[in-house]
C-alpha cells in the first residue's frame, strides 16, 4: 500500500511541472517584452487553459458557433486570459489587430484580455502553415500582431516549440524573415479542472 501511494506522489508531482510535460519554457522574456513595446511584431497565443484534450464526440462534430460542442476555458483559463490583458496595459503594449481561431476557448482568451478579436478560420487547423506563415511574414503594422491560436498549429508552423496554455511566442518577421524573438509565460494552476 505505501509502495502505491509513492508511486502516486511521484507521478502527481511529475506532472504537476510544465517541463514533464514537455512543453517549452518561457525564453528571452525581457527581450519580448521589450520588442512587442516597440510595436510590429507578431505575437502567436495559445489560448488559455482548457483542461483536457481535443474536443469531446458529439453528433455533429464541433460547431464553431457552439461552445457546448468544445473544450473550453475554466476558471483557471479565464483567469489567465485577464492576467494577460493587466500584463499588456502594464507594460503598453500595443495590439493593432488580433486574429483568432474561431474555437470557443481561443477567441474567449483575446476578449478576457481586453482585445478586439476577429474571428479566421485560418487558425484552426495545423494544415494551414503555409498560409499562417504568409500572415506573418506580410504584417507590417507599427503595432503587433496578435494571433490566438493552438498547440497543434503553433507546434507545427514553429517546430520544436511546445507552447504552454496561455504563452505568447514573439517573432520579428523583418528583411521577410520569421524570427522567434522570446516568449512570455502565464502560469495557471494545471490541478483546478473547475
Amino acid at each position: 500500500m505505501f509502495k502505491k501511494i509513492l508511486i502516486a506522489t511521484v507521478i502527481a508531482t511529475a506532472t504537476l511541472t510544465s517541463h514533464a510535460w514537455g512543453f517549452s519554457n518561457e525564453f528571452n522574456r525581457a527581450e519580448a517584452i521589450e520588442s512587442m513595446q516597440k510595436g510590429g511584431m507578431v505575437v502567436i497565443v495559445r489560448h488559455a487553459y482548457a483542461p483536457g484534450v481535443g474536443d469531446p464526440d458529439g453528433p455533429n462534430g464541433v460547431i464553431h458557433e457552439d461552445c457546448s460542442t468544445q473544450r473550453n476555458l475554466k476558471s483557471e483559463g479565464k483567469r489567465q486570459a485577464a492576467e494577460m490583458g493587466k500584463f499588456l496595459i502594464s507594460n503598453n503594449i500595443v495590439i493593432d489587430k488580433t486574429l483568432s481561431s474561431p474555437m470557443c476557448r481561443c477567441w474567449q482568451t483575446g476578449t478576457l484580455a481586453g482585445l478586439d478579436v476577429i474571428k479566421d478560420k485560418l487558425f484552426v487547423n495545423k494544415k494551414n502553415v503555409d498560409g499562417i506563415k504568409d500572415v506573418i511574414k506580410d504584417w507590417n503594422g507599427k503595432g503587433n500582431l496578435f494571433i490566438l491560436t493552438h498547440y497543434t498549429v503553433i507546434n507545427n508552423t514553429f517546430h520544436g516549440y511546445k507552447a504552454q496554455s496561455g504563452s505568447m511566442l514573439v517573432i520579428d518577421n523583418t528583411g521577410n524573415k520569421i524570427t522567434r524573438v522570446g516568449s512570455v509565460h502565464f502560469e495557471y494552476d494545471l490541478m483546478n479542472k473547475e
